[in-house]
């Protein structure tokens, strides 16, 4: 996947970087809760619209799934995600770079990947029509080079989460 970015959001009068919607989920953690924080603070509330909200943002990004019927209504799904940054903008990303102007990514440079991410969740559903259904998530996170420093970012490198659901769908 893809969405465009900027390296120099403020010093020029049009706008590559917008984020994707934040109904399109890719991933558990790495666009849905740390570039949704980066952006949030890197960027401030006066540009609050330029915020990624938990979408895509300014990288492109590897996201195979692999989903197994392990019985009828229950299924076991899996997933990894890869993603760099398309510039650094120095606002979210870091930037440790000699020249630190130099804001462009390469496709795969080191200093530009975000992280990774692997997720794994069981899904049950049941009753007529499968009108219940659980789903329990687990997901853990590496930040790269582009979120942690020894200049700031993310004093964690490792981020997880569990999340669960129990639903009646109509």
């Amino acid at each position: 996947g893809f969405s465009g970015g900027d390296g120099k959001l403020f010093e020029s009068r049009s706008l590559r970087a917008r984020p994707l919607h934040p109904d399109h989920h890719v991933g558990l953690i790495m666009y849905q809760v740390a570039l949704a924080t980066q952006t949030a603070i890197g960027l401030g509330e006066p540009i609050r619209p330029l915020w990624s909200r938990g979408g895509v943002w300014n990288s492109h990004y590897a996201f195979p799934q692999i989903r197994y019927t392990v019985l009828p209504g229950i299924e076991v799904h899996g997933a990894f995600l890869a993603a760099w940054a398309r510039q650094l903008l120095g606002t979210v990303y870091q930037n440790v770079r000699d020249d630190f102007t130099d804001t462009s990514c390469g496709a795969f440079e080191g200093d530009c990947f975000i992280g990774y991410e692997v997720d794994v969740a069981l899904r049950v559903k049941w009753g007529q029509d499968n009108e219940r259904r659980w789903d329990t998530e687990l997901g853990w996170f590496r930040a790269g080079d582009a979120l942690r420093s020894e200049f700031g970012g993310f004093s964690e490198r490792f981020l997880w989460t569990v999340q669960s659901r129990l639903a009646l769908v109509f």
